[in-house]
């Protein structure tokens, strides 16, 4: 496994789909592909070791409660822990802490009948 099949292993640990928001999109209309009512979209970047990559992913429900997102959110952050969480992958692990703000609700203009919550990380890649 790589760098970046290490980052969507943790993004898809949760139960509900994840996918990298460039490959979330129908590039020939630009329209967001179906994915269900709940899943996850996340930014997918890569470095080598000793930087630290700040990173969001978007914890997506069609609802009109924020219970399943905000339930969620509590799941990442309790895998994230105080101390991080790694994935390894060929080479080396990628550690992953929680970034700040660590979530933070977000108004999806497009569909109000969306709930969207934002979750910031950091990541190493311990590697070179």
């Amino acid at each position: 496994m790589n760098k970046a099949q290490a980052l969507h292993e943790f993004w898809s640990s949760f139960d509900i789909p994840a996918i990298d928001e460039v490959s979330a999109y129908d590039l020939k209309d630009n329209q967001l592909l179906e994915l269900g009512d709940t899943y996850i979209t996340y930014e997918a970047a890569t470095d080598e070791i000793d930087r630290k990559v700040s990173l969001t992913a978007s914890v997506w429900d069609r609802s009109t409660s924020w219970a399943t997102v905000t339930g969620k959110a509590e799941e990442i952050s309790e895998a994230i822990s105080y101390g991080g969480v790694t994935v390894p992958y060929d080479g080396g692990s990628l550690w992953i802490t929680r970034g700040s703000p660590f979530a933070q609700r977000t108004v999806v203009e497009e569909d109000y009948d969306y709930r969207r919550i934002t979750i910031n990380i950091n990541a190493e890649f311990l590697s070179a």
